[in-house]
Formats: C-alpha cells, sequence, structure tokens
C-alpha cells in the first residue's frame, strides 16, 4: 500500500481510529482511577562508617556502599516492619491488617527504598492514601535506621546514619501516575488503531461509537462517489465534443478533394460545350454550302473551294 493511499485510508477511517483510541483511554482511566490515590513523603539519609586516618579510600568508599545496599534492602524485610510498627510515630496498624504475607504486601507497595552506590546513600519512599500517614511512616523508618541499624550489620557503633533530607510530602497524588498512564495509553491507542485499519481496511471492518452513524457515513459516501462520477462523466462529454486536430485535418482533407472535383466537371461541361458549339457552326456551313450548289451550279468549283476552308477552319476550331 502507498503512502498517499494509506492517508486517504486514515481519512475515511477516521471514526474507527477515533474508536479504538477513546476505547484505550477508557480502559486506561478505569485501571488509574480504581486504584487507590496515594500521596508521596521523601526522604534521604546517608550512611557514614568511621575509619582510621591511615585508611585507605578505595576500602572506605566500597564499604559505606556495601552498607548503604544492605540497609536499604532490610528497609523491606518483615523483622524492620514490626520496628518501624513499634517506633511510636501514631502510625494507623489497621492499614496494614491482615495475616503478615497481607501485611508485607502491603508495606512492599507502601515503601520504596534504593541506595545510590556512588555516594552511598539511601532515596526512602513512601506511598500512602494520607499524606499525613505518609509523613508518619516516613520519620518512622528514619528513626529506626538511625537507632536499629547496628542490628543488621556486624560493624557496631563505627557506622552512623545521618538524615539528609527530611520527610518532604507531595501535594498532589503521585501513585498511580495518571500523567503517564493517559500518555501511554494514548500512543498505544494510536499504534493499534493504525495496524486494524492496515490489517483490515475494509468497510465490513468498521468500527463506530454510535451504530446510527453507519447509514449517515454510507450515504455521505455514496453522495460524493455520485458527485464524483458525475463529475467525471460531464468531463468525458465536454472532453466528446470538443474535435480533436486530427478530426479537423480529416474532415478538411475530403473538403478539398470535392472542390477539386467540382472544379474539373465544370472544366470538362465548358470543354465539351465549346465542342458542341463548333460542330453546331460547321454543319450550319455545310448546309449553307449545300444549298447554294442546288441554287447555282456554276459556282460549284467556287463552292467545293469554300468547302474546303470550311473543312478546314472546322477543323482549326475543333
Amino acid at each position: 500500500m502507498e503512502i498517499k493511499e494509506f492517508i486517504q485510508l486514515i481519512r475515511r477511517k477516521k471514526q474507527t481510529i477515533a474508536t479504538i483510541m477513546i476505547t484505550v483511554l477508557v480502559l486506561s482511566a478505569l485501571f488509574t482511577f480504581l486504584q487507590p490515590l496515594k500521596y508521596s513523603s521523601t526522604s534521604k539519609i546517608m550512611v557514614v562508617q568511621s575509619f582510621s586516618a591511615g585508611s585507605d579510600p578505595y576500602v572506605t568508599a566500597k564499604s559505606n556502599e556495601y552498607l548503604s545496599n544492605v540497609l536499604s534492602e532490610v528497609i523491606s524485610s518483615n523483622s524492620f516492619f514490626v520496628e518501624v510498627m513499634k517506633a511510636g510515630f501514631d502510625i494507623d496498624t489497621d492499614y496494614f491488617s491482615g495475616n503478615a504475607r497481607e501485611q508485607m504486601k502491603e508495606w512492599l507497595s507502601s515503601v520504596d527504598a534504593s541506595a545510590n552506590a556512588a555516594t552511598g546513600m539511601i532515596d526512602i519512599v513512601v506511598y500512602h492514601k494520607n499524606k499525613w500517614q505518609a509523613e508518619k511512616i516516613s520519620q518512622a523508618i528514619n528513626y529506626t535506621l538511625q537507632t536499629k541499624h547496628s542490628s543488621y550489620h556486624g560493624s557496631g557503633n563505627d557506622v552512623e546514619v545521618k538524615i539528609i533530607d527530611q520527610p518532604l510530602l507531595s501535594s498532589w497524588p503521585v501513585k498511580p501516575n495518571i500523567v503517564m498512564n493517559f500518555s501511554l495509553a494514548f500512543v498505544f491507542g494510536f499504534v493499534i488503531s493504525i495496524a486494524y485499519i492496515y490489517i483490515l481496511p475494509s468497510r465490513d471492518y468498521d468500527i463506530r461509537l454510535f451504530p446510527g452513524s453507519k447509514r449517515i457515513t454510507e450515504n455521505s459516501y455514496v453522495a460524493a462517489h455520485l458527485d464524483v462520477s458525475e463529475s467525471i462523466s460531464h468531463q468525458s462529454i465536454e472532453e466528446k465534443r470538443k474535435p480533436s486536430i486530427e478530426d479537423v485535418l480529416v474532415d478538411e482533407e475530403p473538403v478539398t478533394h470535392k472542390n477539386n472535383r467540382f472544379a474539373n466537371s465544370n472544366y470538362k461541361n465548358t470543354n465539351k460545350h465549346n465542342n458542341q458549339n463548333n460542330k453546331n457552326i460547321r454543319n450550319n456551313r455545310i448546309n449553307n454550302s449545300n444549298n447554294n450548289i442546288q441554287k447555282n451550279p456554276r459556282d460549284k468549283k467556287n463552292i467545293k473551294g469554300n468547302m474546303s476552308n470550311v473543312f478546314r477552319n472546322s477543323n482549326y476550331d475543333g
């Protein structure tokens, strides 16, 4: 299929494309808003380990990287979850109700911790339907890391956890990501609709939001098709009415031959008429001579001479 034909197909299938895209956007909206909207609380901590003055800087950096990775993984453990719930920051424990499996499932969906290997810092993000509860959980996590970190590594008091950024609350819900979901749905719906009309270009596979618009669309298509057909037929008739140069030349040639034929016939008729007049004149002269011979026999010799002159003149005239 050429690009021009595909563009015409897109114009003809606008309703199908719009229907598919709207359907995908509606499904994306259902998926987005059926989930609870959650606010975020973001904080940052840094793990620092004490070394002697002559320690290798590379060893120190790798040690801090190791500790930050360990503590970021500890945050997602059940033991750390229990310590946070007991930290005394007025956390709503009913939010994490159920058995241990259900509690950990909700905890993992609410807390996200990631370690930065280059700096030894840990970024902690807490999601909650209530922004104030998100802030309290974030404060409880930071406090537990500061006071209980030695329970999760063997360096003892040589390790210190410092809070770099206090919990920062979002003004609007950040989970699920509404802007990203609708952007992906728009692109995904457009790609699906283009693939659909390319694979199934027939009108039998058209999709419309309102079934009643099918008849209107078909009537409009038929009317447009008839208008195009009529315009083409009118153009064809006008083109047929206009004689071409070849037709004019062909029509002119017989006229020229006809005029030549009439001219030749007129010339022949004129010559024939002149010959007939000459014959009549010669016959009249002969008759007059015969009459004179009968009346005057004496002038027979002169008459014969005149007759010879008559024949000579008649032959000359012919």
